[in-house]
């Protein structure tokens, strides 16, 4: 199969520096109502299809959306939903969905 991993980010008005952005932990409704229409909820400790990165063990989140087709999965990084507790977890949500490395 064709593989996707796609970056999530909810802006909210007025933010325009990236520790305000990344420290996110919802959105607004409509962007929690597009979140919802991406895939189907999984949950990433017993997902068995494409990761894309994103770890088993909680520490990338508990549940992501993912979608696939006989050819194709796509999961979805969703920064609202990633854990931000410690600096090094934002460092891990830009590294994780900007370039796309661990």
């Amino acid at each position: 199969r064709e593989t996707h991993k796609i970056a999530v980010f909810y802006v909210a008005e007025g933010q325009e520096d990236k520790h305000s952005i990344l420290t996110n932990t919802a959105g607004s409704q409509a962007y929690e109502d597009f979140v919802s229409g991406l895939g189907w909820e999984v949950d990433l400790t017993t997902h068995c299809g494409f990761m894309g990165g994103l770890q088993r063990n909680r520490s990338t989140g508990q549940t992501t959306p993912y979608y696939a087709t006989s050819t194709t999965e796509v999961i979805y990084h969703v920064s609202t939903r990633m854990p931000h507790d410690q600096d090094h977890n934002l460092t891990k949500k830009v590294t994780q969905n900007l370039s796309g490395k661990v």
